[in-house]
Order: structure tokens, then sequence, then C-alpha cells
């Protein structure tokens, strides 16, 4: 019978270890990004749209690296605009500590969130010499 840290220990390991990653973001007044604040510039005038400013109009074209600008100004709504690109990027640090054991489930067989069941490989005796 397996025990609680068999069936659980791997997805506590992912938890602690994303967050672990993520606190970093949360516990300083500005990430570091030395681009951080004209980020937040651009997803507040996206997020106000077209009559934020005279000087500054959006024209969207699809290019594949949209995801913050779509993503941000949305979660903006919801809060404050700063904490929409702290949670936006706590979510991009998390699939990086999952992507690599994800893929590794997808290869052995297993789960992402449990413990792979050990593959059986046969074994190959080799033996020097008479036996």
């Amino acid at each position: 019978m397996e025990s609680l840290w068999e069936r659980r220990g791997p997805a506590a390991a992912i938890i602690v270890a994303a967050l672990f990653f993520i606190a970093p973001l949360w516990c300083v007044s500005s990430p570091a990004m030395p681009d951080f604040p004209a980020h937040l510039a651009s997803y507040y005038l996206i997020g106000a749209g077209n009559g934020a400013s005279p000087f500054y109009s959006l024209e969207w074209a699809f290019i594949p690296n949209l995801a913050a600008e779509i993503g941000v100004p949305f979660l903006a709504h919801f809060m404050a605009l700063d904490a929409a690109a702290r949670l936006f990027l706590s979510l991009g640090v998390a699939m990086w500590v999952i992507g690599p054991r994800s893929s590794t489930a997808r290869f052995t067989g297993g789960s992402v969130l449990r413990r792979s069941p050990p593959r059986s490989s046969p074994t190959t005796r080799i033996s020097c010499g008479d036996s």
C-alpha cells in the first residue's frame, strides 16, 4: 500500500518548488525586470483603448508573443494593474516548474502530480569470463 508521501509527495514538491520561485515576485516593490515599468505603461494604454492618449494608437497584428498584452489588461479589470502583471508572471514561472514534470510524465506514462511507476525494462547480464 502506498504511503501518503508516495501518493502526494510529487505534487507537494511541485507546489513548493513553484512557490519558492514565485515568492520573490511578490516580496519586492518591483520585480527584477528593468523594463517592468514600461510593460505596465503599455498594459495601461492597451487596457484604456485608443482614447487613452493622443500620442498612442493600437494597431493589432497577429504575432506569437501577445499573451501578456491580452491577458494582463483583461486581468486589470478585476485587480490592480501591478498585481495583474505579477499574477501573469507567476503563472509563467509556475509553468517552468510544471513543464519538465509534465513532459517526464508524458514519456514515462505516469501522472503529472503522482509518482510515475517504475518502467519495466529487460535486464541484460554481462559476464566477464567463465561463470
